[in-house]
């Protein structure tokens, strides 16, 4: 029987009649180049085996990715390389120097989107436009507080710390509360609001307060002020700051003081509300601070009060969140905290190294370093803090070394820490390239670092979401869903921050395609996000049990808030522009009955503008709830308002680059229009639009701005300086 032959020699070995060692190819071929080697090898079971391990594995791959929805060429990117964008291009025209309110202006302050937006920028020039400068006593500002003709509401109190003859020691005296209340007052902050700012060792604090106030906790005796040794008066700075940030956790959004919250009665809810605790506590605070020579021999409780300081600055309602003061706390307490060394590990192996102090100065350490993220993300600016000049690791919590009398919210402080720990990375990552004072980012790589954050945004409204319906019924409830809720507003302040820019950029390249995606993004996080939140505040379900820690929050919103009043004036007034424009047609009407695509577009532009002003209506109601406690609330209702009442104007009429007379146009407003209308329809906004505020531009004495002072030309101030001036400095000087 013939034997069956595997391999044959090939053909240009047969013909040159060389040796052939019969491989496919083989090596004659493989060394004289030859392409065409025709030799026929036997089959292999072992490489059959691989084969088949290699199709099963490629197999496999194409089923995980067809499941997950992956593309294999989803990471690469059809934009142009050469897509450029400068945020720091709108801030070039506002020369900030000569001014200390400007110089941490960051490209997403408000003022820098109005100067972008063709819009708004005409009408906040009318404000003071021909105006002279107000005269100011010896150049010093107004008032920071309200006008002396309101009612005392809230806890907006004109300071009573003023008197210059007073020695430090007896306005300490003239100022503190009893015994009694310092020491309800102490345990309320660290019960509730020590998370918010874990920068103490309670059991030191404690300590020396009552070795400086003297008395019994329950005594309603004036607290004696003793000591004479460096560090004493800035522990009395941070009890008054201590004070000041317990007695605000009192009151709700609202203002209002509630019948029961974790750790008090309703008696001493009561009697510690009755209490004279107002701003002229912090100003006293600084008093304190300034007893010392913070660029010389720094003394440690100094820099604690530094930081709590700081710490107030973001949260005090008669404060600006991210104002020029809390700016200059910010950079006093980074210069202090490397001249302690708290940037770098302390050895444990050291001699002298205290388990108990080490944890202190981790605390404080990474207190300030997501003071700074938050700060950031908030401006657009760079971090001071980089993570190139530190090797602190972060702080870990051991119950039997805790020398304080509540464990919970040391732990809660600590395990927040590392929580945030877990995305400060992702956030850098983009911060780097918005706080670019010059220079251009490619928007494809922006938009790579950008997806991180819409992950860590999903993230955080997922985990509202599920906790949503569940009371919270402690303290750590509270404290998780107020620090999560507080993250995904000043992520909401960047991420709706970077697409406006970017819905701007691509205005003016005329791509409006681009510039009307970016667009639907900012309404998305609008309508998705900020708009659900606000009558859940407004009813204060999430601060009732939680002992109003409402607080800590209501900085970003109000910030959010703000930026959504640009976006839906700036877009009522354009189109208002359009319809009008529509109308005036002298084919208005033939269009309307003739063509579908036009009175497609019409009605949805009539239905765009009543959503628009019943958002808007909601947003004014919700800043009137806060007007009463927060400052800039009252400011951004004034401003708002203000606003409003020119954005139907045909002095500022002007023209929407972006919709034109398309289907595609009235589509896209369509779809708009049914994301709005979903949020409205889904939502009970009744608490908050129900709310009873007069107009204020109405005749009251009492209600302020009025017509008279809008024209009193009291609002150019700085108009040698800028092209406008800030909503902050407006609205403080019709005060």
């Amino acid at each position: 029987m013939a034997r069956g032959r595997f391999k044959v020699v090939c053909s240009y070995c047969r013909k040159r009649k060389i040796g052939c060692d019969k491989k496919s190819p083989c090596t004659a071929c493989v060394k004289a180049g030859n392409p065409y080697c025709d030799a026929l090898g036997r089959p292999d079971q072992k490489s059959d085996e691989v084969t088949d391990a290699l199709r099963l594995r490629v197999a496999t791959l194409e089923k995980q990715l067809f499941e997950n929805g992956i593309h294999p060429m989803a990471h690469l990117s059809d934009d142009d390389p050469k897509d450029t964008i400068n945020f720091h291009d709108a801030i070039s025209r506002i020369d900030h120097r000569d001014n200390q309110t400007w110089k941490y202006m960051g490209p997403f302050k408000w003022v820098v989107l109005v100067s972008m937006d063709d819009s708004l920028l005409p009408i906040f020039k009318s404000f003071y436009q021909g105006k002279e400068r107000p005269a100011c006593a010896d150049g010093v500002a107004p008032s920071f507080y309200l006008h002396s003709l309101d009612k005392q509401v809230g806890l907006f109190q004109q300071p009573h710390v003023q008197g210059p003859d007073e020695t430090l020691r007896m306005k300490l005296y003239n100022t503190l509360p009893s015994v009694r209340a310092i020491y309800l007052l102490i345990d309320r902050f660290f019960k509730i609001a020590y998370p918010y700012m874990p920068i103490l060792d309670e059991s030191d604090f404690r300590e020396s307060i009552s070795n400086l106030i003297g008395g019994r906790p329950d005594e309603e005796s004036r607290a004696i002020i003793s000591g004479n040794d460096g560090s004493s008066p800035a522990i009395y700075g941070i009890l008054l700051v201590v004070l000041r940030i317990s007695f605000i956790t009192l009151t709700g959004g609202s203002n209002r003081v509630s019948n029961f919250c974790f750790h008090n009665s309703k008696e001493e809810l009561d009697y510690l509300s009755s209490q004279n605790i107002g701003p002229d506590f912090i100003e006293l605070a600084n008093q304190c601070l300034s007893v010392y020579n913070v660029t010389g021999n720094i003394c440690f409780e100094a820099f604690q009060l530094v930081v709590a300081l700081r710490v107030y600055s973001t949260v005090g309602p008669e404060t600006t969140s991210y104002d020029s003061r809390s700016m200059t706390l910010a950079s006093l307490s980074n210069h202090m905290a490397y001249n302690l060394w708290l940037n770098r590990d302390w050895h444990t192996d050291r001699p002298d190294f205290n388990e108990k102090k080490d944890l202190l100065q981790k605390k404080l350490w990474y207190t300030l370093v997501f003071l700074d993220l938050d700060v950031s993300l908030s401006s657009g600016n760079l971090m001071s803090i980089v993570p190139e000049t530190f090797d602190v690791r972060l702080p870990i919590f051991r119950p039997q070394k805790s020398s304080g009398h509540n464990d919970e919210s040391e732990k809660m402080a600590i395990e927040h820490f590392h929580w945030l720990e877990r995305s400060r990375l992702a956030f850098t990552d983009c911060i780097k390239m918005t706080g670019k004072v010059s220079g251009n980012v490619k928007i494809s790589q922006l938009e790579r670092s950008l997806m991180k954050l819409e992950e860590i945004y999903d993230d955080l409204q997922k985990n509202l979401r599920e906790t949503a319906n569940v009371p919270s019924l402690t303290i750590k409830d509270s404290f998780i869903k107020y620090t999560t809720l507080k993250l995904l507003l000043t992520e909401h302040y960047f991420l709706v921050g970077v697409y406006t820019h970017f819905m701007y950029h691509y205005i003016k390249k005329e791509d409006i395609v681009k510039a009307i995606t970016y667009k639907n993004k900012v309404i998305t996080k609008f309508a998705s996000v900020l708009f659900p939140l606000i009558p859940e505040l407004a009813n204060q379900s999430m601060t009732i049990l939680s002992g109003s820690t409402d607080i800590f929050i209501c900085g970003p919103f109000i910030q959010c808030l703000c930026q959504c009043s640009l976006f839906i004036v700036s877009a009522l007034v354009r189109f208002n522009h359009k319809l009008n424009s529509m109308r005036s047609s002298p084919d208005h009407q033939i269009l309307l009955n003739t063509n579908v695509e036009y009175r497609g577009l019409f009605n949805e532009i009539e239905k765009h503008l009543s959503l628009l002003q019943q958002c808007n209506h909601i947003v004014l109601s919700m800043y009137d709830l806060m007007k009463n406690k927060y400052a800039a609330a009252n400011r951004m209702s004034i401003l708002t308002r203000k606003v409003t009442d020119c954005a139907s104007s045909p002095d500022y009429s002007k023209p929407d680059a972006i919709i034109k007379n398309s289907i595609v146009d009235g589509n896209n407003l369509r779809m708009c229009n049914q994301l709005i209308e979903e949020c409205l329809e889904k939502l009970d906004f009744s608490s908050v639009t129900g709310y009873s505020s007069s107009s204020p531009t109405s005749s009251t004495i009492s209600e302020i701005p009025t017509e008279i002072l809008w024209e009193s030309g009291s609002l150019s101030p700085f108009e040698k300086y800028f092209d406008f001036v800030s909503i902050e400095e407006m609205s403080r000087y019709i005060l």
